[in-house]
Protein backbone atom coordinates (compact mmCIF):
# COMPACT_ATOMS: atom_id res chain seq x y z
CA UNK A 1 0.00 0.00 0.00
CA UNK A 2 1.43 3.30 -0.92
CA UNK A 3 2.71 5.40 2.33
CA UNK A 4 0.74 8.43 3.11
CA UNK A 5 3.24 11.02 3.63
CA UNK A 6 4.43 12.33 0.64
CA UNK A 7 6.04 14.80 -1.70
CA UNK A 8 4.33 17.34 -4.32
CA UNK A 9 2.18 16.02 -7.12
CA UNK A 10 2.31 17.82 -10.70
CA UNK A 11 -0.09 19.19 -12.58
CA UNK A 12 -0.57 18.83 -16.47
CA UNK A 13 0.60 21.79 -18.07
CA UNK A 14 0.09 23.46 -21.60
CA UNK A 15 3.37 23.69 -23.98
CA UNK A 16 4.67 24.01 -27.20
CA UNK A 17 4.67 20.13 -28.40
CA UNK A 18 1.45 20.00 -26.36
CA UNK A 19 -2.25 21.14 -27.10
CA UNK A 20 -3.85 22.55 -24.22
CA UNK A 21 -5.70 19.46 -22.41
CA UNK A 22 -8.80 21.39 -21.54
CA UNK A 23 -11.63 19.41 -20.42
CA UNK A 24 -14.89 18.76 -22.22
CA UNK A 25 -18.55 20.18 -21.25
CA UNK A 26 -18.60 18.98 -17.38
CA UNK A 27 -20.68 15.42 -17.36
CA UNK A 28 -23.84 15.95 -16.78
CA UNK A 29 -25.48 14.00 -14.54
CA UNK A 30 -29.30 13.85 -13.89
CA UNK A 31 -29.38 14.14 -10.00
CA UNK A 32 -32.31 11.49 -10.19
CA UNK A 33 -30.13 8.68 -11.45
CA UNK A 34 -30.77 5.23 -10.09
CA UNK A 35 -28.17 4.27 -8.02
CA UNK A 36 -29.36 0.68 -8.68
CA UNK A 37 -26.94 0.32 -11.51
CA UNK A 38 -23.94 -0.27 -9.33
CA UNK A 39 -26.19 -3.44 -8.09
CA UNK A 40 -25.42 -4.98 -11.45
CA UNK A 41 -21.40 -4.51 -10.64
CA UNK A 42 -19.89 -7.89 -9.29
CA UNK A 43 -17.74 -7.06 -6.68
CA UNK A 44 -16.77 -10.45 -5.58
CA UNK A 45 -13.48 -8.90 -5.39
CA UNK A 46 -14.49 -6.98 -2.38
CA UNK A 47 -14.79 -10.11 -0.44
CA UNK A 48 -11.13 -11.58 -1.24
CA UNK A 49 -9.29 -8.57 -1.16
CA UNK A 50 -10.40 -7.32 2.36
CA UNK A 51 -11.38 -10.86 3.93
CA UNK A 52 -8.26 -11.12 5.81
CA UNK A 53 -8.26 -7.66 7.34
CA UNK A 54 -12.21 -7.92 8.10
CA UNK A 55 -11.23 -10.98 9.57
CA UNK A 56 -8.78 -9.40 12.21
CA UNK A 57 -10.67 -6.33 12.98
CA UNK A 58 -13.59 -6.82 15.18
CA UNK A 59 -16.87 -4.59 15.28
CA UNK A 60 -19.65 -5.15 17.87
CA UNK A 61 -23.28 -3.52 17.47
CA UNK A 62 -23.83 -1.81 21.07
CA UNK A 63 -26.47 -3.49 23.09
CA UNK A 64 -28.01 -0.03 23.64
CA UNK A 65 -30.00 -0.90 20.17
CA UNK A 66 -30.88 -4.64 21.66
CA UNK A 67 -30.20 -7.89 21.42
CA UNK A 68 -30.88 -10.14 18.59
CA UNK A 69 -30.80 -13.24 21.12
CA UNK A 70 -33.64 -12.34 22.84
CA UNK A 71 -36.87 -12.50 21.10
CA UNK A 72 -38.24 -10.02 23.19
CA UNK A 73 -36.37 -7.40 22.19
CA UNK A 74 -35.81 -5.59 18.30
CA UNK A 75 -32.34 -3.78 16.70
CA UNK A 76 -33.69 -0.41 17.09
CA UNK A 77 -31.45 2.53 15.76
CA UNK A 78 -31.06 5.37 17.86
CA UNK A 79 -31.99 9.49 17.25
CA UNK A 80 -28.01 10.61 17.40
CA UNK A 81 -27.23 14.28 16.90
CA UNK A 82 -24.16 16.13 15.61
CA UNK A 83 -23.57 17.45 19.31
CA UNK A 84 -24.77 14.56 21.59
CA UNK A 85 -22.32 13.42 24.33
CA UNK A 86 -21.48 9.43 25.22
CA UNK A 87 -23.05 10.44 28.48
CA UNK A 88 -26.69 10.72 26.56
CA UNK A 89 -26.82 7.53 25.97
CA UNK A 90 -26.86 6.20 29.60
CA UNK A 91 -23.69 4.16 30.14
CA UNK A 92 -24.41 3.87 33.65
CA UNK A 93 -27.33 1.82 33.43
CA UNK A 94 -25.47 -0.69 31.29
CA UNK A 95 -23.99 -3.94 32.54
CA UNK A 96 -20.48 -5.56 31.95
CA UNK A 97 -18.53 -6.34 29.99
CA UNK A 98 -20.10 -4.58 26.40
CA UNK A 99 -18.22 -7.21 23.98
CA UNK A 100 -20.23 -10.08 25.49
CA UNK A 101 -23.42 -7.99 25.66
CA UNK A 102 -22.95 -6.36 22.19
CA UNK A 103 -23.57 -8.62 18.60
CA UNK A 104 -20.34 -9.25 16.33
CA UNK A 105 -20.94 -7.29 12.99
CA UNK A 106 -19.53 -8.53 9.57
CA UNK A 107 -18.52 -6.61 6.66
CA UNK A 108 -20.08 -8.14 3.45
CA UNK A 109 -19.53 -6.02 -0.04
CA UNK A 110 -19.86 -2.98 1.82
CA UNK A 111 -22.87 -3.49 3.69
CA UNK A 112 -22.11 -4.00 7.68
CA UNK A 113 -24.50 -6.82 8.90
CA UNK A 114 -25.46 -8.31 12.49
CA UNK A 115 -27.76 -10.86 13.44
CA UNK A 116 -30.30 -13.02 11.40
CA UNK A 117 -32.96 -11.45 9.00
CA UNK A 118 -36.04 -10.13 9.70
CA UNK A 119 -36.63 -7.84 13.14
CA UNK A 120 -33.54 -9.10 14.58
CA UNK A 121 -31.17 -8.26 12.02
CA UNK A 122 -29.37 -4.86 11.32
CA UNK A 123 -27.57 -4.26 7.94
CA UNK A 124 -26.14 -0.87 6.70
CA UNK A 125 -24.54 0.20 3.31
CA UNK A 126 -21.21 2.12 3.98
CA UNK A 127 -22.04 4.18 0.60
CA UNK A 128 -24.67 5.70 2.24
CA UNK A 129 -23.38 6.38 5.89
CA UNK A 130 -21.45 9.12 7.68
CA UNK A 131 -19.04 8.51 10.53
CA UNK A 132 -19.86 11.55 13.43
CA UNK A 133 -17.18 10.64 15.82
CA UNK A 134 -15.79 8.58 17.77
CA UNK A 135 -14.70 8.44 21.43
CA UNK A 136 -13.46 6.20 23.64
CA UNK A 137 -15.66 3.92 26.10
CA UNK A 138 -16.42 6.09 29.70
CA UNK A 139 -16.61 2.37 31.46
CA UNK A 140 -13.66 0.39 29.65
CA UNK A 141 -10.69 2.84 27.93
CA UNK A 142 -9.96 0.07 25.66
CA UNK A 143 -12.86 0.09 23.68
CA UNK A 144 -13.79 2.48 21.17
CA UNK A 145 -17.37 3.48 19.88
CA UNK A 146 -18.27 4.79 16.61
CA UNK A 147 -21.16 7.12 16.28
CA UNK A 148 -22.54 6.24 12.54
CA UNK A 149 -25.95 7.47 10.91
CA UNK A 150 -27.29 6.24 7.70
CA UNK A 151 -27.90 9.53 5.69
CA UNK A 152 -26.77 13.00 6.73
CA UNK A 153 -27.61 15.20 9.43
CA UNK A 154 -28.51 18.68 8.48
CA UNK A 155 -26.43 21.45 9.27
CA UNK A 156 -27.80 22.31 12.24
CA UNK A 157 -25.72 21.15 15.16
CA UNK A 158 -29.38 20.02 16.72
CA UNK A 159 -30.89 18.12 14.09
CA UNK A 160 -31.15 14.78 14.54
CA UNK A 161 -30.74 11.32 12.17
CA UNK A 162 -31.09 7.60 12.70
CA UNK A 163 -28.08 6.17 13.91
CA UNK A 164 -25.90 3.09 15.19
CA UNK A 165 -23.40 2.91 18.19
CA UNK A 166 -20.45 0.61 16.89
CA UNK A 167 -17.70 -1.26 19.47
CA UNK A 168 -14.47 -1.89 18.52
CA UNK A 169 -11.28 -2.47 19.92
CA UNK A 170 -9.13 1.03 20.54
CA UNK A 171 -6.23 -0.13 18.54
CA UNK A 172 -8.37 -1.34 15.86
CA UNK A 173 -10.56 2.84 15.58
CA UNK A 174 -8.42 3.60 12.95
CA UNK A 175 -7.90 0.36 10.75
CA UNK A 176 -11.51 0.13 11.06
CA UNK A 177 -12.37 3.93 10.06
CA UNK A 178 -10.09 3.83 7.27
CA UNK A 179 -11.93 0.55 6.16
CA UNK A 180 -15.32 2.25 6.48
CA UNK A 181 -14.19 5.05 3.98
CA UNK A 182 -12.80 3.01 1.08
CA UNK A 183 -16.13 1.48 1.37
CA UNK A 184 -17.42 5.26 0.53
CA UNK A 185 -18.48 5.64 4.31
CA UNK A 186 -18.53 9.64 4.57
CA UNK A 187 -16.96 11.67 7.89
CA UNK A 188 -16.99 14.32 9.89
CA UNK A 189 -15.25 17.00 11.36
CA UNK A 190 -12.52 17.58 8.94
CA UNK A 191 -10.73 20.51 10.75
CA UNK A 192 -10.24 18.49 14.00
CA UNK A 193 -8.29 15.48 11.80
CA UNK A 194 -6.26 17.73 9.07
CA UNK A 195 -5.11 20.98 8.19
CA UNK A 196 -5.33 21.90 4.75
CA UNK A 197 -2.73 23.65 3.26
CA UNK A 198 -3.72 26.19 0.86
CA UNK A 199 -0.92 27.56 -0.19
CA UNK A 200 0.44 23.88 -1.28
CA UNK A 201 -1.83 23.55 -4.58
CA UNK A 202 -0.92 20.52 -6.37
CA UNK A 203 -4.03 20.67 -9.12
CA UNK A 204 -6.56 22.75 -10.42
CA UNK A 205 -9.33 20.89 -12.86
CA UNK A 206 -13.06 21.10 -13.79
CA UNK A 207 -14.17 19.63 -10.86
CA UNK A 208 -12.42 21.48 -8.32
CA UNK A 209 -8.64 22.04 -6.60
CA UNK A 210 -6.43 19.79 -5.18
CA UNK A 211 -3.98 20.55 -1.92
CA UNK A 212 -2.29 19.43 0.51
CA UNK A 213 -4.05 18.15 4.00
CA UNK A 214 -2.21 16.84 6.57
CA UNK A 215 -2.68 14.85 9.22
CA UNK A 216 -3.09 16.41 12.28
CA UNK A 217 -2.14 13.71 14.86
CA UNK A 218 -0.07 11.59 12.41
CA UNK A 219 1.62 14.87 10.46
CA UNK A 220 1.36 12.42 7.15
CA UNK A 221 0.14 13.73 3.69
CA UNK A 222 -2.85 13.69 2.22
CA UNK A 223 -3.95 15.06 -1.65
CA UNK A 224 -7.29 16.61 -0.83
CA UNK A 225 -9.90 17.03 -3.50
CA UNK A 226 -11.98 20.06 -2.52
CA UNK A 227 -15.40 20.43 -4.27
CA UNK A 228 -17.71 23.93 -3.79
CA UNK A 229 -21.67 23.81 -3.50
CA UNK A 230 -24.59 21.36 -3.03
CA UNK A 231 -24.47 21.10 -7.29
CA UNK A 232 -21.77 18.96 -6.87
CA UNK A 233 -23.18 16.61 -4.21
CA UNK A 234 -24.37 14.09 -6.74
CA UNK A 235 -21.37 14.38 -9.04
CA UNK A 236 -19.10 13.79 -6.17
CA UNK A 237 -21.23 10.96 -4.81
CA UNK A 238 -20.89 9.26 -8.10
CA UNK A 239 -17.19 9.55 -7.70
CA UNK A 240 -17.35 8.04 -4.41
CA UNK A 241 -19.74 4.66 -5.50
CA UNK A 242 -17.06 4.57 -7.86
CA UNK A 243 -13.88 4.48 -6.04
CA UNK A 244 -15.58 2.20 -3.46
CA UNK A 245 -16.64 -0.42 -5.96
CA UNK A 246 -12.77 -0.08 -8.33
CA UNK A 247 -10.68 0.61 -5.39
CA UNK A 248 -7.93 -1.56 -3.31
CA UNK A 249 -6.24 -2.41 -6.50
CA UNK A 250 -2.71 -0.89 -6.33
CA UNK A 251 -3.19 0.81 -9.72
CA UNK A 252 -5.65 2.16 -8.40
CA UNK A 253 -5.51 5.80 -6.44
CA UNK A 254 -6.21 4.96 -2.90
CA UNK A 255 -9.34 6.99 -1.21
CA UNK A 256 -9.51 7.40 2.14
CA UNK A 257 -13.07 9.57 3.28
CA UNK A 258 -14.98 12.00 1.92
CA UNK A 259 -16.31 14.62 4.17
CA UNK A 260 -19.01 17.49 3.27
CA UNK A 261 -17.89 19.92 6.17
CA UNK A 262 -14.56 21.17 5.49
CA UNK A 263 -15.38 24.71 5.24
CA UNK A 264 -16.16 26.56 8.74
CA UNK A 265 -17.87 29.31 6.97
CA UNK A 266 -21.60 28.99 6.96
CA UNK A 267 -21.92 30.97 3.96
CA UNK A 268 -19.52 28.65 1.87
CA UNK A 269 -20.57 24.51 1.47
CA UNK A 270 -17.42 22.90 0.82
CA UNK A 271 -16.58 18.66 0.46
CA UNK A 272 -13.13 16.93 0.40
CA UNK A 273 -12.05 13.70 -1.05
CA UNK A 274 -9.38 12.69 0.66
CA UNK A 275 -6.21 10.44 -1.16
CA UNK A 276 -3.01 9.05 -1.08
CA UNK A 277 -0.62 11.71 -1.97
CA UNK A 278 2.31 11.02 -4.65
CA UNK A 279 5.60 12.16 -4.02
CA UNK A 280 6.81 11.72 -7.93
CA UNK A 281 3.61 13.40 -9.23
CA UNK A 282 1.81 12.30 -12.16
CA UNK A 283 3.08 10.88 -15.40
CA UNK A 284 2.87 14.57 -17.63
CA UNK A 285 4.95 15.95 -15.16
CA UNK A 286 7.65 13.20 -15.24
CA UNK A 287 7.55 13.05 -18.87
CA UNK A 288 8.07 16.43 -19.35
CA UNK A 289 10.99 16.71 -16.77
CA UNK A 290 13.24 13.66 -17.64
CA UNK A 291 11.94 12.69 -21.08
CA UNK A 292 10.43 9.77 -22.91
CA UNK A 293 10.09 6.50 -21.79
CA UNK A 294 11.94 3.70 -23.12
CA UNK A 295 12.95 -0.08 -22.42
CA UNK A 296 11.77 -1.50 -19.28
CA UNK A 297 10.08 1.91 -17.96
CA UNK A 298 7.82 2.00 -20.99
CA UNK A 299 6.66 -1.92 -20.28
CA UNK A 300 6.21 -1.23 -16.91
CA UNK A 301 3.91 1.93 -18.11
CA UNK A 302 1.67 0.00 -20.60
CA UNK A 303 1.37 -3.29 -18.23
CA UNK A 304 0.56 -1.31 -15.12
CA UNK A 305 -2.09 1.42 -17.34
CA UNK A 306 -4.00 -2.13 -19.06
CA UNK A 307 -3.80 -3.89 -15.48
CA UNK A 308 -5.51 -1.04 -14.21
CA UNK A 309 -8.32 -0.71 -16.87
CA UNK A 310 -8.68 -4.45 -16.89
CA UNK A 311 -9.98 -4.56 -13.42
CA UNK A 312 -12.30 -1.43 -13.78
CA UNK A 313 -13.64 -2.49 -17.16
CA UNK A 314 -13.99 -6.01 -15.81
CA UNK A 315 -16.51 -4.44 -12.84
CA UNK A 316 -18.50 -2.86 -15.70
CA UNK A 317 -16.69 0.96 -15.09
CA UNK A 318 -16.00 2.99 -17.57
CA UNK A 319 -12.91 5.90 -16.72
CA UNK A 320 -13.48 7.99 -19.98
CA UNK A 321 -10.77 10.51 -18.62
CA UNK A 322 -7.38 8.44 -18.69
CA UNK A 323 -4.67 10.85 -19.36
CA UNK A 324 -1.18 11.89 -18.24
CA UNK A 325 -2.33 14.38 -15.56
CA UNK A 326 -4.41 11.53 -14.38
CA UNK A 327 -1.42 9.08 -13.96
CA UNK A 328 0.11 9.02 -10.66
CA UNK A 329 3.48 7.60 -10.06
CA UNK A 330 3.97 5.60 -7.00
CA UNK A 331 7.18 4.98 -4.74
CA UNK A 332 8.11 1.60 -6.56
CA UNK A 333 7.54 3.48 -10.09
CA UNK A 334 4.11 1.81 -10.76
CA UNK A 335 1.38 4.10 -12.59
CA UNK A 336 -1.88 4.45 -10.39
CA UNK A 337 -5.14 5.69 -12.37
CA UNK A 338 -6.96 8.37 -10.59
CA UNK A 339 -9.86 10.94 -10.90
CA UNK A 340 -13.57 9.17 -11.45
CA UNK A 341 -14.97 12.13 -12.05
CA UNK A 342 -16.17 11.57 -15.72
CA UNK A 343 -16.60 7.53 -14.82
CA UNK A 344 -19.67 5.73 -16.14
CA UNK A 345 -21.45 2.49 -15.39
CA UNK A 346 -22.01 0.52 -18.80
CA UNK A 347 -25.48 0.38 -17.50
CA UNK A 348 -26.30 3.61 -17.87
CA UNK A 349 -27.16 3.89 -21.05
CA UNK A 350 -28.55 7.55 -20.97
CA UNK A 351 -25.05 8.71 -20.15
CA UNK A 352 -22.92 6.48 -22.19
CA UNK A 353 -23.94 9.38 -25.20
CA UNK A 354 -22.67 12.51 -23.08
CA UNK A 355 -19.52 14.22 -24.53
CA UNK A 356 -16.69 14.37 -21.72
CA UNK A 357 -13.27 14.01 -21.08
CA UNK A 358 -9.82 16.06 -21.72
CA UNK A 359 -9.55 17.27 -25.06
CA UNK A 360 -6.80 15.47 -27.21
CA UNK A 361 -7.61 12.26 -25.04
CA UNK A 362 -10.91 11.72 -26.13
CA UNK A 363 -11.77 8.78 -28.74
CA UNK A 364 -13.14 9.70 -32.16
CA UNK A 365 -16.50 8.14 -30.84
CA UNK A 366 -16.88 10.72 -27.89
CA UNK A 367 -16.37 13.78 -30.37
CA UNK A 368 -18.88 12.41 -32.42
CA UNK A 369 -21.82 11.96 -29.85
CA UNK A 370 -21.65 8.03 -30.35
CA UNK A 371 -22.50 5.68 -27.54
CA UNK A 372 -19.42 4.50 -25.57
CA UNK A 373 -18.10 1.33 -23.97
CA UNK A 374 -14.76 0.62 -22.52
CA UNK A 375 -12.82 1.10 -26.08
CA UNK A 376 -13.15 5.10 -25.30
CA UNK A 377 -10.52 4.37 -22.44
CA UNK A 378 -8.46 2.36 -24.61
CA UNK A 379 -7.95 5.16 -26.97
CA UNK A 380 -7.11 7.65 -24.15
CA UNK A 381 -4.29 5.11 -22.85
CA UNK A 382 -3.09 4.77 -26.54
CA UNK A 383 -3.11 8.62 -26.27
CA UNK A 384 -1.10 8.46 -22.95
CA UNK A 385 1.23 6.20 -24.09
CA UNK A 386 2.34 8.00 -27.52
CA UNK A 387 3.11 11.20 -25.42
CA UNK A 388 4.51 8.94 -22.30
CA UNK A 389 7.61 7.13 -25.06
CA UNK A 390 7.83 10.13 -27.58
CA UNK A 391 7.12 13.78 -25.60
CA UNK A 392 5.28 14.47 -28.73
CA UNK A 393 1.03 14.81 -28.74
CA UNK A 394 -0.13 12.07 -31.39
CA UNK A 395 -2.43 15.09 -32.84
CA UNK A 396 -1.08 18.37 -32.85
CA UNK A 397 -2.63 21.21 -33.62
CA UNK A 398 -3.40 24.81 -32.86
CA UNK A 399 -7.35 24.69 -32.12
CA UNK A 400 -9.76 22.42 -30.36
CA UNK A 401 -11.62 22.38 -33.46
CA UNK A 402 -8.05 20.84 -35.31
CA UNK A 403 -7.57 18.45 -32.76
CA UNK A 404 -10.97 17.28 -33.08
CA UNK A 405 -11.27 16.70 -36.75
CA UNK A 406 -7.28 15.03 -36.92
CA UNK A 407 -8.60 12.58 -34.24
CA UNK A 408 -11.99 11.97 -36.22
CA UNK A 409 -10.02 11.32 -39.48
CA UNK A 410 -7.12 9.44 -37.31
CA UNK A 411 -4.46 11.83 -38.90
CA UNK A 412 -2.30 10.29 -36.09
CA UNK A 413 1.53 12.32 -36.10
CA UNK A 414 3.56 8.79 -36.56
CA UNK A 415 6.84 10.40 -37.40
CA UNK A 416 6.93 10.86 -33.66
CA UNK A 417 7.67 7.37 -33.01
CA UNK A 418 10.40 6.36 -35.64
CA UNK A 419 12.70 5.96 -32.57
CA UNK A 420 10.24 3.73 -30.39
CA UNK A 421 10.32 0.11 -30.25
CA UNK A 422 8.65 -1.37 -33.46
CA UNK A 423 6.20 -3.49 -31.27
CA UNK A 424 5.25 -0.47 -29.35
CA UNK A 425 4.44 1.22 -32.22
CA UNK A 426 2.07 -1.60 -33.15
CA UNK A 427 -0.14 -1.70 -30.44
CA UNK A 428 -0.16 1.89 -30.24
CA UNK A 429 -1.39 1.74 -33.97
CA UNK A 430 -3.93 -0.48 -32.87
CA UNK A 431 -5.27 1.69 -29.88
CA UNK A 432 -5.79 4.78 -31.68
CA UNK A 433 -7.63 2.96 -34.45
CA UNK A 434 -10.64 5.17 -35.19
CA UNK A 435 -12.86 2.12 -35.47
CA UNK A 436 -13.54 1.18 -31.90
CA UNK A 437 -14.50 -1.90 -32.57
CA UNK A 438 -10.54 -2.48 -34.30
CA UNK A 439 -9.21 -1.77 -30.98
CA UNK A 440 -8.19 -4.60 -28.61
CA UNK A 441 -9.52 -4.52 -24.74
CA UNK A 442 -7.45 -4.07 -22.10
CA UNK A 443 -6.83 -7.99 -21.80
CA UNK A 444 -5.97 -8.24 -24.90
CA UNK A 445 -3.49 -5.59 -24.53
CA UNK A 446 -1.88 -7.38 -21.44
CA UNK A 447 -1.16 -10.40 -23.77
CA UNK A 448 0.26 -8.67 -25.90
CA UNK A 449 2.86 -7.06 -23.34
CA UNK A 450 4.47 -10.29 -23.29
CA UNK A 451 5.53 -10.30 -26.43
CA UNK A 452 6.91 -6.49 -26.38
CA UNK A 453 8.83 -7.06 -23.26
CA UNK A 454 10.97 -9.53 -25.30
CA UNK A 455 11.74 -7.00 -28.23
CA UNK A 456 12.95 -4.37 -25.20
Amino acid sequence: MQSACRGKRGKEASLSILPTCTSLPDCNYDSDTDSSVFDDVDQDFDTANIESEDQRLEIWLHPIHGLPQNSDLEVTPLRIAKDETLSDFGYASLQEPLMTMGVKCRLVKGYLRAGDTGKHSFSMSLLHATVLSTSKVPSDSSLSVVRIVQHKCGDDESDECEGWLLLCKCEDCLALLNLFGSHGCERSLFQQHYELKLDQLLGVGGAGEVYIAKEVKASCDFAAKLVRGKTTDEKLAREVRFLAVAGRHENIVHFYWSFDDVSKSADIRMSCLLFDYYSRGDLYTQVMKNGPYQGQAAFRLLYDLFTALKHIHRLGVIHRDVKCGNILIGDEGQMVLSDFGCAVSLTEQELLTVRTGSLGYCAPEVYMGLKQDTKVDMFSTGVTAFIAVSKQHPFPARSAASIMRRTVSGRVHWKALEDVNEQVRDLLTNLLKVDQLMRPSAEKSLQSIGFIKVGL
